[in-house]
């Protein structure tokens, strides 16, 4: 994350990062959603919706099943942003990885590996 405060120049806050990754990951949200996703109050996250809306990258719509409920979607320059920070991402993993040898990489897929089977049984474990 710091990679990309940094390539923002601090245009964009971690905040508003994770704003963006959240509603593209799961869609639009309520406020309320949001909140608990952030980990923050719903007051929180309201300043932190307002900000980014004027910067254009969300909008609030009212829910067509609850008119009541309020609903954030990420606006095509929110969209954009996230792409061109997956993108960058995605470049400097690249980057990072054609430094490694033939070795290092058997060697990192293998640990890849045992990670994602340790955190499926995590996943299980918590599920019982």
């Amino acid at each position: 994350m710091g990679a990309f405060k940094a390539w923002h120049r601090g245009a964009l806050s971690l905040v508003h990062l994770n704003v963006v990754s959240v509603i593209e990951a799961e869609g639009p949200l309520s406020m309320s959603r949001l909140a608990e996703a952030l980990d923050v109050s719903v007051a929180s996250v309201t300043g932190i919706i307002g900000r980014m809306e004027e910067r254009g990258l969300v909008e609030r719509r009212h829910g067509e099943a609850d008119r009541r409920v309020v609903l954030v979607h990420l606006t095509d320059a929110g969209g954009r942003l996230f792409q061109e920070v997956e993108e960058h991402r995605r470049e400097g993993l690249a980057r990072l990885l054609e430094q490694l040898t033939d070795e290092q990489l058997a060697g990192f897929l293998a640990g890849l590996r045992v990670l994602r089977s340790a955190h499926a049984e995590m996943i299980a474990a918590a599920a019982r």
